[in-house]
């Protein structure tokens, strides 16, 4: 598993890479904790290719102090061979 730092997205291998778009989203639906980033990257020639990459996490408060949740991470093809190389 490759861990998402989303401070990271637009940058590969310390370089540059243009974002076209993003979108993030987070809140509460009862007693649900809800949260999605969404971005796709611009072409950088010499650095990486276009690439679209989208994280999401839900929460629930399960008691007054216990929480239970989940998340996940998908990413295009080209995205995944930049994480990989530590981008």
């Amino acid at each position: 598993m490759i861990p998402f730092f989303s401070r990271r997205i637009g940058l590969v291998a310390g370089r540059e890479q243009p974002i076209l778009l993003g979108t993030k989203i987070n809140g509460r639906i009862g007693r649900t904790n809800v949260g999605g980033l969404v971005t796709r990257t611009r072409d950088a020639r010499g650095i990486a290719p276009a690439a679209s990459m989208a994280s999401a996490r839900v929460k629930r408060n399960v008691l007054a102090d216990r929480l239970s949740g989940s998340s996940r991470r998908s990413a295009t093809r080209s995205a995944e061979q930049q994480l990989a190389r530590g981008a």
